[in-house]
């Protein structure tokens, strides 16, 4: 039997032309000789690509890889030729752009893409399963089967995050480390409010996961102690939104299979203090689109003169935003008593509110919002989640990270580093070599 590699590289590009290789990592790691057929003929890679990156996610994806590559510091005109090249007009050039990159190019979009998919599924799931636990009225549990649109919607929200983590990324610390760009609120200025609020729920998602996974090392390490770093009020915490903002990559590394020592280390290098990479600041609703001065960025929808709801750029926007289901989640929510400060503690952004389809909402029968707009499909009384108020939540742990903090401040000015317990400082090293992180001067 001939071995591949006795093959004649034109011979294993036909078999490639076949569409047979949907992922380039996989087939360009199995094999040396594959891999330098994909290098002969890139445009074999960028068709497998394709084939796994839905068309309509494409313009994100690749704004994602520019994204990456813009220089420092970023200018208004470099973001507003980002915001344009997502465009779903530019689908097309999207394509063309993908068949002719170059490998590493294409690893990095099918790696970004295979960690957005797998996260969005998971948040999916996890939004499910928590609607289940205070909503008896939620289906029992089964394989949710996402329709396209929501499916294609989750992903794009997570995209969202990322080019804003990517445009606003701050360089290495450093005494000459500047302060976080602003240039964010150009690229979130143009979306309506509930597609913002959709990037919050990506964004909460997210700061869950890392906190689930380094939340012992921020409440036991000295050092973590000293410098103050808040894991109870995460969304106000420079040093981990800085961590969230070096990306997906950093946040699968850091939640993988490691040990506390491992993680430590990994937070200790890549710690950063310095301006907040405030996308909870960019995020907020500031503008009330209630208000008669309504802007079309905020709420695209206006009654047409039968009275029906129409979307105002409906031939230019994707069909996913031609779903009412995001509208109505978010304008039910704080049309009620739930003002748009509190919508955090009612977990709606682990329902993952915004990001369903409209007969999703009226299949779940929406249990997770206090009152209904004149003429809502979600009308009705609905049991409420059993959730103790955010701050109720928050006093104790609070009170317990300040005594913590005052602990460990302690134990790292008499020179100490390591484990710190309330009931166990055994673990504590006095003396020696130890993490110094760099603090900014008083008057930055």
């Amino acid at each position: 039997m001939v071995k591949i590699t006795e093959l004649p590289c034109e011979i294993i590009t036909e078999i490639l032309e076949q569409g047979t290789a949907r992922s380039i990592i996989a087939a360009a790691h199995s094999c040396r000789y594959i891999r330098n057929c994909f290098f002969e003929r890139p445009s074999l890679a960028g068709r497998a690509v394709l084939r796994q990156i839905p068309e309509r996610l494409l313009p994100y994806a690749v704004a994602a890889l520019y994204a990456d590559t813009l220089p420092t510091p970023r200018t208004e005109a470099m973001v507003h030729d980002l915001i344009d090249k997502l465009c779903p007009a530019l689908i097309p050039a999207s394509i063309s752009l993908v068949r002719f990159l170059g490998l590493g190019n294409l690893s990095k979009l099918e790696d970004r893409h295979n960690i957005i998919h797998a996260m969005a599924l998971d948040y999916a799931n996890e939004a499910r399963d928590f609607m289940q636990t205070t909503n008896m009225r939620v289906p029992s549990p089964g394989t949710l089967q996402l329709s396209e649109n929501e499916y294609l919607r989750f992903c794009r929200a997570f995209y969202r995050v990322e080019i804003f983590h990517s445009v606003e990324r701050p360089k290495p610390v450093g005494p000459f480390r500047p302060h976080a760009w602003n240039d964010g609120k150009y690229y979130l200025d143009a979306i309506p409010a509930y597609d913002r609020e959709q990037i919050a729920c990506v964004l909460e998602y997210q700061e869950r996961l890392l906190l689930n996974s380094v939340q012992e090392v921020l409440a036991h390490d000295v050092a973590m102690g000293h410098i103050g770093v808040n894991y109870v009020r995460a969304h106000d915490d420079n040093v981990i939104q800085n961590w969230l903002a070096l990306g997906l990559r950093f946040l699968v590394k850091i939640t993988g299979d490691l040990s506390y020592d491992e993680k430590k280390r990994l937070l200790h290098s890549n710690y950063g203090p310095g301006e907040l990479i405030d996308l909870w600041k960019s995020t907020d609703m500031a503008r009330n689109w209630l208000d008669v001065d309504v802007k079309f960025a905020d709420d695209p929808w206006i009654r047409n003169k039968n009275g029906k709801l129409v979307h105002v750029f409906r031939r230019s926007v994707d069909a996913m935003d031609l779903d009412r289901g995001p509208r109505e989640a978010f304008l039910r929510s704080i049309l009620g008593p739930t003002p748009i400060d509190f919508i955090s503690c009612h977990g709606l952004r682990d329902r993952a509110y915004v990001l369903w389809d409209m007969d999703r909402l009226v299949q779940l029968e929406a249990g997770w919002t206090r009152a209904a707009p004149t003429g809502s499909h979600l009308c009705g009384e609905e049991p409420q989640p059993s959730r103790l108020s955010l701050s109720l939540r928050r006093a104790p742990a609070d009170k317990a990270l300040e005594e913590s903090f005052q602990a460990r401040k302690e134990i790292w000015d008499k020179g100490g580093s390591g484990y710190w317990s309330a009931d166990d400082l055994s673990k504590v090293v006095w003396g020696g070599e130890r993490w110094a992180p760099y603090e900014l001067p008083e008057d930055w």
